[in-house]
């Protein structure tokens, strides 16, 4: 799981980037996509916020080998 987001990270930082980028010609887009993405909050700590601010039953499942994950939570009564 591990192998397959390290794969996944250095692809989505330097060959999409370059494979993309002679297609459309906006770098500044992918560039933008990729560091947020990049800078998205790590799975605790998500999981912590979404329960510091008053949802119950917050779960995080990782998906596609650890390189998206998927939210539940609900809002306390």
């Amino acid at each position: 799981q591990r192998g397959i987001r390290t794969l996944y990270q250095w692809d989505f930082r330097y060959l999409l980037p370059l494979l993309t980028w002679p297609l459309c010609g906006e770098w500044a887009a992918y560039r933008y996509l990729r560091d947020s993405v990049l800078a998205f909050r790590p799975q605790s700590d998500l999981t912590h916020l979404l329960q510091r601010t008053g949802f119950i039953d917050v779960a995080a499942e990782p998906l596609s080998g650890g390189i998206t994950t998927l939210y539940e939570a609900r809002k306390a009564p």
